[in-house]
C-alpha cells in the first residue's frame, strides 16, 4: 500500500480529470510494485518472489562477470523437466539489459518473442546480469500461484490532513505467491563467481 495526498485546490480548480489521472497513475504504481514483490520478493513481509523458488539450472563460466552464453541458455532450457517444457506458458523472463543475440521479435501483434522458440517476458525486476545474480529464468511460470485476496482498495479521507488542506489517498492491495512445484518447474541461470 501507498499514500499520496492532493491539495484540496488542485482537486476543486483543476480543469482536467485529476482524480482519473490519480486513479490510472495509482493502478500504474501498484502494478510495479506487485510486479517487483513476485519477482524478487523475500517471503518475509512480501510474497516469496518466482526467482526466489526456482532451482538451479545452470551457472555460467569463470571471468565473464556473469554474462550467458548460447549454450548456457540451451543448458538451462534442457536442465527443466520435458513434461514441463512441452506446456503452453513454458519461457524466458529477463531484464531488458539481458535480452540478446538470440532473441527473434514477434513481427505480428499479440504473439510474443522468442528466445530458442520459447516465449520471452522482459521483466525489469529480474536481477541484471552479474557475479551470482539470478538473471535468467526459464520454466513453466503457469506453477508460480499468486493469491490476491480481495480487490485494489483506494480509500479517501478529508479529515486525515484537514488542517494542511489536503486530501488524503491510500492504495491497498493485498497479494502473495508462490511457486507450487519447486525442484524443477521453473529454473535460474546464475553468473559463476571469479
Amino acid at each position: 500500500s501507498f499514500i499520496t495526498q492532493l491539495s484540496t485546490e488542485m482537486i476543486d480548480d483543476s480543469g482536467v480529470d485529476i482524480l482519473g489521472f490519480l486513479a490510472e497513475q495509482t493502478g500504474i504504481a501498484l502494478g510495479v510494485r506487485v510486479n517487483t514483490d513476485l519477482t524478487v520478493g523475500t517471503g518475509s513481509a512480501q510474497p516469496r518472489g518466482l526467482a526466489l523458488d526456482t532451482t538451479l539450472g545452470v551457472t555460467g563460466g569463470t571471468a565473464v562477470v556473469g554474462a550467458f552464453t548460447a549454450d548456457n541458455l540451451i543448458d538451462l532450457v534442457y536442465s527443466v523437466n520435458s513434461a514441463y517444457r512441452a506446456q503452453p506458458g513454458c519461457g524466458f523472463q529477463m531484464r531488458d539489459s539481458s535480452i540478446r543475440y538470440l532473441f527473434e521479435p514477434s513481427l505480428q501483434a499479440g504473439e510474443p518473442d522468442l528466445l530458442l522458440g520459447f516465449p520471452l517476458t522482459s521483466n525489469p525486476d529480474v536481477a541484471a546480469t552479474a557475479l551470482n545474480a539470478r538473471s535468467v529464468l526459464f520454466g513453466l511460470t503457469p506453477k508460480y500461484f499468486v493469491r490476491q485476496v480481495g480487490g485494489v482498495r483506494l480509500d479517501r479521507s478529508d479529515e486525515f490532513a484537514f488542517n494542511a488542506g489536503l486530501i488524503t489517498f491510500r492504495a491497498t492491495m493485498r497479494v502473495d505467491g508462490a511457486l507450487v512445484d519447486t525442484t524443477g518447474a521453473v529454473k535460474h541461470f546464475v553468473g559463476a563467481a571469479t
